[in-house]
């Protein structure tokens, strides 16, 4: 059995339902959206292969066709969990017959907050904090058994708090869990910034995929629609490259996975 934190040995495959791309100049700079989770999942092993869910001429995989993968992860969208889109609506409808048949599931951000809404969650649409962009402290509950098992890993063994630091963009929020729904992270922005749902369900609002270089550029493209204050603030907590925890933050998920 591996230890949490570290990285598995098991080859596995995930599958990718992917509900955007990034913007043109985003993507001829960094990548694609792909390519983004491929580079962080490669050290695990992890095989990825990537379903596009957000067009009108998408076709979302049934759940009979994601039982093959290890684990199913829903991306990030600048799409609401409350939108009516058909895209959105299908992808909502899917998750509760995906829990039912025990796929394992990541969300991140738009994932994050949608799978909490289809299974009874609530999501605020334009969240009172405003928006959260730059790379943000999010600290672990103590009381979350994954913290427990964290505890047995080199890293953290010594701390008695455990915090990482990732990449966020995002103005909606989950401000309730679905029944069974556990706190894993909190931020003070953001009180929901991660939580698990049983042994199959784990899910992040910022993102590990995202580099310091990704956000930092997200927060200049929307420099016209946000304060002065929030966009130096982005830009100031993106200026140490590779100071965030995504790849950490990966190897927890394939570490969930593997023990589903």
């Amino acid at each position: 059995q591996s230890t949490w934190g570290e990285t598995s040995r098991t080859p596995m495959r995930f599958a990718l339902l992917r509900c955007c791309e990034l913007p043109s100049p985003l993507k001829e700079t960094h990548g694609r959206l792909f390519e983004l989770f491929r580079k962080q999942l490669n050290f695990t092993g992890v095989e990825l292969e990537e379903f596009e869910v957000f067009t009108e001429t998408s076709t979302i995989p049934t759940e009979q066709n994601l039982m093959q993968f290890d684990a199913v992860v829903i991306s990030g969208s600048p799409a609401c969990a409350l939108d009516a889109d058909p895209w959105v609506t299908r992808l909502r409808q899917l998750i509760p017959r995906m829990v039912n048949l025990n796929i394992a599931l990541v969300g991140i951000c738009f994932g994050h907050q949608l799978i909490a809404e289809a299974l009874g969650g609530k999501v605020t649409r334009l969240h009172p904090s405003g928006y959260q962009v730059g790379v943000k402290q999010y600290t672990l509950q103590d009381s979350h058994p994954i913290t427990s098992l964290l505890r047995s890993s080199p890293k953290f063994c010594s701390s008695s708090q455990i915090s990482i630091r990732l990449c966020a963009s995002h103005f909606d929020q989950v401000t309730e869990l679905p029944e069974d729904g556990e706190v894993l992270a909190t931020n003070e922005k953001c009180a929901i910034s991660a939580y698990t749902i049983g042994g199959n369900v784990i899910c992040f609002q910022p993102h590990p995929e995202f580099t310091e270089g990704v956000v930092r550029d997200l927060a200049i493209r929307r420099k016209a629609t946000i304060s002065e204050e929030v966009f130096q603030t982005a830009l100031k907590s993106c200026e140490v490259e590779d100071s965030c925890d995504g790849s950490l933050v990966f190897s927890w998920i394939v570490d969930f996975v593997s023990a589903h």
